[in-house]
């Protein structure tokens, strides 16, 4: 079932705004009582922008006023919405697949006058949730994305790590990728450009392919326009001393770092 609206809310001190919550459907319901609504739903990829979300977090906290606590997950597909499971944190299938789709989560608690929505670009799987974004609501000021490129948010992308044969093999270097996020927030016309090639070299087009696949993930907010991107995929294979904690490092608006381990 899909449901959406359009609301009247105020950001920060600006006068009150037209906002447009996005439409979603309806996944799972986990509980559903006089004091508590926890469930899931699914929304469009490109509508986990903050601006977006916090219209969906009102139309939400408007929906079931009449709970002292709501729990709200939020998937970019529906059919991971009905599998996942918040407790165990899997469910039908391959748990993984699952939780790499769920990028929002909307929190109130009444007692306590808490309510936030936290944003997951990379998933429920993102290492720590370095990337994560926690906005606190009612909020006083118009919240910033921590990921962007040309001033618009990237709200969802898969995990990229080191291709085991081009580990072996020492291959490291880089991989600059041009592309164009379309209105609607996908990433077309995507080209591979310059490849700089270090270490051992022979399998340079895991690196490359890699890095496409990847690119081909990223989903940005709605714009009005098309925007050109370029981003540029550095392989790096490190000493055990030296080796960063983050396997993906997405040093934007125009770099992704994927780092290794080089063993022995």
């Amino acid at each position: 079932m899909l449901l959406a609206a359009g609301l009247f809310v105020g950001f920060g001190t600006c006068a009150l705004a037209i906002c447009e919550s996005p439409a979603y459907s309806a996944g799972r319901v986990w509980e559903d009582s006089k004091s508590w609504i926890l469930m899931s739903i699914s929304i469009h990829a490109s509508d986990f922008a903050p601006d977006r979300l916090i219209c969906l977090a009102e139309t939400l906290k408007q929906q079931y006023s009449d709970r002292g606590n709501i729990g709200i997950l939020m998937f970019s597909s529906n059919e991971a919405a009905k599998m996942y499971l918040p407790v165990y944190g899997d469910g039908v299938g391959d748990p993984y697949i699952w939780a790499r789709q769920f990028h929002a989560s909307y929190s109130r608690d009444a007692e306590k006058h808490e309510e936030s929505l936290v944003l997951m670009p990379m998933g429920k799987l993102d290492s720590g949730g370095f990337y994560d974004t926690k906005i606190e609501l009612p909020v006083v000021s118009n919240p910033q994305c921590r990921l962007q490129v040309n001033r618009r948010c990237l709200v969802v992308l898969d995990e990229l790590y080191y291709p085991t044969e081009a580990l072996t093999s020492r291959t490291s270097g880089s991989v600059t990728l041009t592309g164009t996020i379309a209105k609607d927030g996908s990433v077309n016309e995507i080209h591979a450009g310059k490849l700089v090639v270090k270490g051992g070299g022979r399998k340079m087009n895991a690196l490359v392919n890699e890095a496409l696949q990847n690119f081909k993930t990223w989903r940005f907010a709605i714009a009005g326009q098309r925007d050109n991107v370029r981003i540029t995929y550095r392989f790096v294979i490190e000493s055990a001393r030296s080796v960063h904690g983050l396997p993906m490092e997405l040093a934007l608006p125009d770099q992704v770092i994927i780092r290794a381990n080089r063993g022995n």
